[in-house]
């Protein structure tokens, strides 16, 4: 279970690592930056938060990297940085105001909102986290089972060590 979870990670890790430097080598010059490979830049806000939100990504994507090489080595700081990386994941809110969502190569996500529970699975690389305004079809607060079940299982490990 410990090089399935850091497999998941470095392969997250190199994934956003490419993202943010192909964001950045085929729009940088641009006054609006839009990829829809793993999140949604905009600059239409100003530079400063297209740049800060950029260098969020790629603190994303090297805790990523860093902590499924660590976890793979069996180090005791991969299963802390991992058990981060986990908890980033666990919970999802889409509001009109407010928008937080991170998810690495899968999840199973279930959501809680006005027209019940259901659940969903997510496939590929996703990060969002945003205060602007903006249209939803719907409102939800969402769990990620997966990074659940790989957070138990994180903690029960590190206990053994």
């Amino acid at each position: 279970m410990r090089k399935l979870i850091a497999s998941f990670e470095i392969i997250s890790g190199v994934f956003f690592i490419f993202s943010v430097l192909l964001m950045v080598w085929s729009k940088v010059s641009e006054s609006y930056l839009s990829l829809n490979t793993t999140a949604t830049i905009q600059f239409q806000y100003g530079w400063a938060e297209g740049w800060v939100t950029l260098m969020g990504i790629a603190a994303y994507a090297l805790l990523n990297l860093l902590g499924g090489i660590f976890l793979w080595r069996n180090k005791k700081i991969g299963f802390f940085i991992s058990i981060i990386i986990q908890l980033l994941q666990l919970i999802l809110v889409q509001m009109t105001s407010f928008l937080y969502f991170f998810s690495s190569i899968v999840g199973l996500i279930l959501m809680a909102s006005q027209t019940g529970l259901k659940a969903t699975a997510t496939f590929g690389f996703y990060s969002a986290i945003s205060m602007q305004p903006q249209p939803v079809a719907e409102t939800f607060v969402g769990i990620n089972i997966v990074a659940l079940a790989f957070l138990i299982a994180l903690v029960m490990m590190l206990r053994r060590l």
